[in-house]
């Protein structure tokens, strides 16, 4: 008896359709990729819109990064906007002391969907919602803040709010000037740093990976501390009180937490 041990070649036939079918995927890739860019600038939309008697601003938003600032007693609103080659829209509602500002795409396939937003705002205007793969800046508000992101950075620099909730999936969180009293931050992936001008009451901050700061005036009052890391140093040089009504809470899975008073 003779055993044949030559490897089974795959039919030659199958090969060059699997072939034909990887370079037809490429060629649709590209063309996809050159329409985008194309039709990026014949479906651009830019506005400067104003609206009276807003107190509240609302983020609906995708692909969108945002930089709200205070000016003026009315609210502006200027955008540029791409709808993308396979749709999506832009908008603003406002209902009452409400606006909305709306910018959809596609669930898939939003090639070339995105905006970016420059929002002026009275100083007492509350600021909600969030966007998409994109940064938020706020400046100086002091309206209520709970803001977030899926994937970008959010800036805040002298904000007063009360209360200030901001939240991103992928990305830093940093605070300068920072007068709010209540101040409750996360990440999934990122630094924290936070920086007071004023004493704050209560500070709670959570990072999934990343450093955190904790920075005070000082002459604050002594903290209740509790920080945590699964992998890192903890450190707080700062006055601590367990039993003190003023909180500071930071948890990260992987990096350093530090408290400390200004320099």
């Amino acid at each position: 008896m003779t055993i044949d041990s030559k490897p089974q070649l795959a039919p030659r036939g199958r090969s060059k359709f699997t072939r034909v079918v990887v370079g037809v995927l490429i060629v649709l890739v590209g063309v996809i990729a050159l329409l985008v860019v194309i039709g990026r600038d014949s479906k651009l939309q830019e506005s400067a819109e104003t609206y009276q008697g807003v107190s509240s601003v609302v983020l609906d938003l995708d692909n969108s990064p945002v930089e709200l600032v205070v000016g003026g007693d009315e609210v502006e609103v200027s955008k540029s906007a791409t709808v993308g080659f396979l749709g999506g829209s832009t908008r603003e509602e406002q209902a009452g002391a409400t606006l909305r500002l709306i910018h959809d795409c596609p669930a898939f396939g939003g090639f070339g969907c995105r905006a970016s937003y420059s929002i002026t705002v009275p100083r007492g205007t509350s600021v909600s919602g969030g966007t998409s793969n994109g940064g938020i800046i706020i400046e100086d508000v002091e309206g209520t803040i709970d803001v977030s992101t899926s994937n970008g950075s959010i800036t805040l620099d002298g904000v007063s709010a009360l209360e200030v909730r901001a939240r991103t999936s992928n990305g830093r969180i940093t605070g300068t000037g920072l007068l709010s009293p209540d101040m409750d931050v996360r990440t999934s992936n990122g630094r924290v740093s936070l920086t007071f001008v004023e004493a704050p009451t209560t500070v709670a901050i959570r990072s999934s990976n990343g450093e955190i700061e904790v920075v005070v005036p000082s002459d604050s009052p002594a903290y209740a501390v509790d920080s945590s890391t699964s992998n890192g140093q903890t450190r707080a040089d700062i006055r601590t009180d367990p039993s003190s009504g003023n909180r500071i809470q930071a948890s990260t899975s992987n990096g350093d937490i530090t408290v400390r008073y200004a320099e």
